[in-house]
């Protein structure tokens, strides 16, 4: 059996025993156990299409959010979101 699996079951009998000893508590321990889950899945996923589309070492920039010269909109897009007036244009007055 992996180690992933192992500290699965270990979680879910802690979590058992802990509704069994306080169901109030042990309720509120597995509803957020179930929200860290699910955010850390969508995280994974997000993580996954930004790997897919850009690659490894640049999935890494855009999440430490390493800007550099040269890099395309697209990019910075997908690092910091979109500009909230895009329409906008300065010049020189």
């Amino acid at each position: 059996m992996k180690p992933k699996y192992i500290f699965y079951l270990i979680l879910l009998g802690l979590l058992v025993a802990l509704f069994l000893w306080n169901r109030p508590i042990g309720a509120t321990a597995i509803i957020l156990t179930l929200v860290i889950g699910a955010v850390m899945k969508a995280s994974a996923m997000q993580e996954a299409d930004l790997v897919k589309k850009f690659g490894s070492e640049l999935t890494k920039k855009i999440q430490a959010k390493q800007a550099e010269i040269g890099m395309n909109r697209e990019v910075i897009e997908a690092m910091w979101g979109e500009g909230v007036n895009e329409k906008r244009k300065l010049d020189a007055e």
